[in-house]
């Protein structure tokens, strides 16, 4: 998806922090707060007008409460180890087709073999063939439906296949996912119990309820999943014309099991009521060693929607790009008063700041929820440098957030405790190094620093990997099958 369709979607979603504001509340603890399982989002806290640090007021923050921090990480500092901006791509997209790819998925009828299975597919693929016959794989006797879903690109052919076909050793279906992971290279395949430990529940809505959270939306869609939903909605529909979105309904799909009682939101899909037909889907891809992340079937990303939204902002006043050469040249002009050097001195340190300024400034009114772009665990939560008061938050596959400046905290804020996207963290405020109130926001990975405004880079935080393609070749057919087997 094109960098400038990216920018379109993010003006229009900064405006759920409007829908989701009142649950999203936070205040400043002036004792300390007592962890809590459960999201920010089901606590609605009085608002109070929140004293500021160095230029907002007097500081009123405990940092010696039992939540908080005394100190920095121990392997973490005020600037990457590194010094450098983390690569936006490697080794791991060498072999990598940039989306759109083509998806599809259905029933595949055949008369029995593989040969007939790939035919009714229509793969023409000897390597998949070879593996299919591998592991036993045979058309189901009985009615010879096979479910599947199936991604391809124009240059590299077959990407990923993932099918529910019974064995030949096994009178029972099971879930076979087959991918290749380097072009050229062998396909390679994984096979799973069919059908899934987990329970689907899919739910329909009114566009309009899902994307402000009103009528259905608000009575069936759990409220730590609201901030997702409305996003994920919001994305789905600004491209329409609203003759076709008020013809369409929202399908939200979620999952539980029994480890995991909690619902899961795997997917969000736009559909027409009158055919069935998928208007834009976004689907959960499950990563081991990475954030996971929304999808859609056509291998596009939704992820820079939510690592980009940390705060309902007025304006980014700041990114990643170093002070200006005007800027420069004003340090540089020499004085002839000792006070007039000093300026000089402390606006070249400024400068010097400015220059290495490696994340993005949010500019919005004192206040305004800040909230966790993504999944993760608190690292730290307290004062630090010209941070002023400072969250970061630690997310798998190397990849931390860092959130400054901030006025206050959430009150069931824990550090160590898990936090979930959408999840209120704190307010933005104006503590630390601070001309004004906003919040600085930061992506690092593995100490490097990243620019998240940079949205067509194929960083690994929010672009399929080759080998994520059989995840989310087997999270379109699960979804296909649980969409058919209704709410």
């Amino acid at each position: 998806m094109s960098g400038s369709r990216w920018l379109r979607i993010l003006s229009v979603v900064t405006s759920v922090g409007l829908v989701c504001g009142s649950a999203l509340a936070v205040a400043t603890p002036t004792s300390a707060a007592k962890p809590s399982a459960k999201s920010a989002a089901h606590t609605t806290p009085a608002h109070k007008k929140s004293p500021q640090g160095k230029h907002g007021g007097k500081k009123t923050f405990d940092p010696g409460a039992a939540n908080r921090s005394k100190g920095p990480p121990p392997t973490w500092s005020i600037r990457p180890t590194s010094g450098t901006r983390a690569h936006a791509s490697d080794e791991e997209y060498t072999d990598a087709d940039p989306p759109p790819w083509n998806a599809r998925w259905g029933c595949a009828f055949a008369s029995g073999g593989v040969t007939s299975l790939l035919g009714a597919i229509g793969v023409n693929d000897d390597s998949l063939k070879a593996v299919l016959v591998g592991d036993g794989v045979e058309s189901n006797p009985g009615t010879g439906c096979v479910p599947y879903a199936l991604l391809t690109s124009e240059e590299s052919g077959l990407l990923a296949i993932a099918l529910v076909a019974r064995d030949a050793q096994e009178d029972t279906p099971r879930l076979h996912v087959y991918s290749r992971e380097h072009k050229p290279g062998p396909i390679t395949g994984r096979t799973d119990v069919w059908p899934p430990a987990a329970h689907f529940h899919a739910v329909s809505l009114d566009p309009d309820d899902a994307m402000w959270n009103t009528g259905d939306a608000e009575k069936l869609v759990p409220p730590d999943l609201t901030y997702t939903v409305v996003s994920l909605t919001r994305a789905l529909v600004q491209p329409l014309e609203a003759a076709v979105v008020a013809a369409a309904e929202v399908r939200v799909i979620t999952e539980a099991d029994l480890l995991n009682p909690e619902s899961h939101l795997v997917s969000v899909e736009l559909i027409d009521r009158a055919s069935s037909r998928p208007l834009g889907q976004a689907l959960w891809v499950d990563r081991p060693d990475l954030p996971g992340g929304f999808y859609a079937a056509n291998g596009e990303s939704y992820e820079p929607l939510f690592w980009v939204s940390p705060v309902n902002f007025t304006y980014v006043s700041r990114g990643i790009h170093a002070t200006g050469p005007a800027a420069a040249r004003a340090a540089s002009v020499p004085s002839g008063t000792k006070k007039g050097k000093s300026k000089k001195r402390q606006l070249a340190q400024h400068l010097r700041h400015d220059a290495l300024h490696i994340g993005i400034d949010y500019v919005a009114p004192v206040g305004t929820p800040v909230v966790a772009v993504a999944d993760g665990q608190v690292l730290f939560a307290g004062p630090f440098s010209g941070y002023g008061n400072l969250i970061i938050i630690q997310h798998s596959g190397g990849y931390t957030t860092h959130y400054g400046h901030l006025s206050g905290y959430a009150p069931d804020l824990v550090v160590g405790g898990h936090v979930q996207r959408g999840q209120a963290l704190g307010k933005v405020g104006s503590t630390g190094l601070s001309s004004g109130p906003h919040l600085h926001f930061e992506i690092r990975h593995e100490g490097s620093y990243i620019d998240p405004l940079e949205l067509a880079q194929p960083y690994s935080l929010w672009s399929l990997r080759p080998a994520d393609y059989g995840a989310l070749a087997r999270r379109i057919l699960e979804n296909t099958l649980a969409h058919n087997a209704g709410p």
